[in-house]
């Protein structure tokens, strides 16, 4: 696979995890991928740029692709409804991320409590994806604006990404 300016999707709440699953479907027919990450194409043109996306792993079958991804939310049923789906077994399993109860449609919820609870491990899972990266161009945030997960948990992540991440990566000269 040629080498790519990376990009890491992480998926927030309901509405960032459905609109998510429909843009791997997308990414996949796109690169000429199968729903567990092998490559069924017929044009090797379809792989060219599969590593801004995918990382490649080798695997018993060959080749496989997985998704340079995050999965959260604050109650578990969507983070299971895709880890049961057709798309299961293309995400690694360690990047599925979710609470107990749920943001409720409270935004305060999603930023200070429930979110403020898992934002720690949802930054170290967010950080292993971006390790191996050899040229990382950016994060892309799947998100509601309105609501409890995606718009409360959403925001905490940007600005800790940005606080954490970001600025340790960044050259400032003053």
């Amino acid at each position: 696979m040629q080498s790519s300016r990376e990009i890491i999707n992480v998926q927030v709440g309901q509405a960032g995890n459905q609109v998510g699953e429909t843009f791997w479907k997308m990414l996949l027919a796109e690169h000429g991928l199968d729903e567990q990450g092998m490559y069924k194409g017929s044009d090797p043109q379809q792989l060219t740029r599969a590593g801004v996306y995918f990382a490649e792993v080798d695997s018993t079958k060959g080749n496989k692709y997985v998704p340079r991804s995050v999965q959260i939310d604050l109650e578990a049923g969507v983070c299971n409804r895709i880890r049961g789906g057709p798309l299961g077994s293309l995400f690694r399993p360690d990047t599925f991320i979710h609470g107990e109860s749920g943001a409720g449609n409270n935004w305060a919820k999603g930023y200070y409590t429930e979110g403020a609870e898992l934002i720690d491990s949802i930054l170290d899972v967010v950080r292993k994806q971006a390790e191996p990266c050899d040229a990382l161009q950016g994060f892309q945030i799947l998100h509601s604006l309105g609501g409890g997960t995606g718009a409360g948990l959403g925001s905490l992540l940007l600005s800790k990404i940005r606080e954490v991440i970001i600025a340790a990566s960044s050259i400032r000269f003053e």
